[in-house]
């Protein structure tokens, strides 16, 4: 996913080190169950998504909306997520060799482990602001326009989160 924005992002150089993470990743990192690229060689990734990527080519921000489940969005990311999920692999596990139940799972899993890294981020900005909503929303769309100029591409798991 990230390689694919980052090459049409038009950052190749980008991209080659998605590319050389991801190898060495599946090779010396047991099939991607650790991070060595990154623990042995310090080779650090960028987060790259559609979002940012259609934020790049001048799609606007738009409205700021919640989903439920999934969080704090806008109709760019929104697209974008749904971007990002046609390029995920596990989108198409066949029902033959993995049941809907595996990916679903895999989808869980996924998410509550990027929660467990973000407990109790939440209850900070509950009992540091008057209005958690506006504070919540005003940082959401700070750190978006963030990233979308790169100024904050750091690694830090799948999504925001505040």
């Amino acid at each position: 996913i990230r390689m694919v924005n980052h090459l049409l992002q038009g950052r190749p150089g980008n991209a080659g080190t998605e590319l050389g993470r991801f190898l060495i990743n599946s090779t010396m990192g047991a099939g991607g169950l650790r991070d060595c690229a990154g623990d042995c060689f310090g080779i650090k990734g960028q987060k790259a998504e559609f979002g940012q990527t259609l934020g790049r080519y001048g799609v606007g921000f738009g409205f700021y909306l919640v989903w439920p489940i999934l969080g704090p969005s806008c109709p760019r990311d929104t697209i974008g997520w749904l971007g990002d999920l046609a390029l995920t692999p596990t989108t198409y596990m066949s029902p033959h060799y993995a049941g809907i139940e595996t990916t679903v799972g895999m989808r869980v899993h996924d998410g509550i482990n990027d929660l467990s890294f973000h407990l109790g981020e939440y209850e900070t900005v509950k009992k540091a602001a008057i209005d958690p909503y506006v504070a919540i929303r005003d940082g959401y769309v700070q750190h978006r326009n963030r990233v979308i100029k790169g100024e904050d591409s750091r690694e830090t798991g799948t999504r925001p989160s505040y």
